[in-house]
């Protein structure tokens, strides 16, 4: 759902258009376009019978120009176009550089060790947590000296 409703920002943003969502749930999203008199339309949702996600109906045709005075491009949409597009960047420089170090961080997803995928959701545990604590007791005496 999460990454329908992404490249539906996506589009309304290439597009100049506002989009306004009238159905914004778990498993179903309806979406317009927020011009008055658009027919713009998607009915995006969960179809059990055959376990997945599917646009059940779509009306494609906007029957005005661009709003030049969309605010649907915000700082963290433009953020994250280009950060993951520096780090495309910077991934082909390190295989010039270092073929090894490049074959090596590709074995991992970038959400894992990336600024560019980096999260602000809670990611303590207590698992984390314990580990922390004997890392730190551990240390500690190491510190004092």
């Amino acid at each position: 759902m999460e990454q329908f409703k992404q490249a539906l920002k996506d589009y309304f943003v290439f597009e100049d258009n506002e989009l306004q969502y009238l159905k914004n749930e778990p498993k179903r999203l309806r979406a317009k376009c927020a011009e008055e008199d658009c027919p713009w339309l998607v009915l995006y949702s969960y179809n059990s019978q055959s376990l997945c996600y599917q646009i059940k109906t779509l009306y494609g045709e906007h029957n005005y120009g661009r709003n030049l005075s969309s605010n649907m491009a915000t700082r963290a949409w433009v953020t994250s176009k280009l950060v993951k597009k520096e780090l495309k960047n910077s991934m082909e420089l390190i295989k010039k550089v270092n073929n090894a170090a490049y074959e090596y961080l590709n074995k991992f997803e970038a959400v894992a060790w990336s600024k560019a995928y980096f999260s602000h959701d809670p990611k303590a545990d207590n698992i984390t947590n314990n580990m922390c604590e004997v890392w730190n007791a551990k240390l500690s005496s190491t510190r004092a000296n």
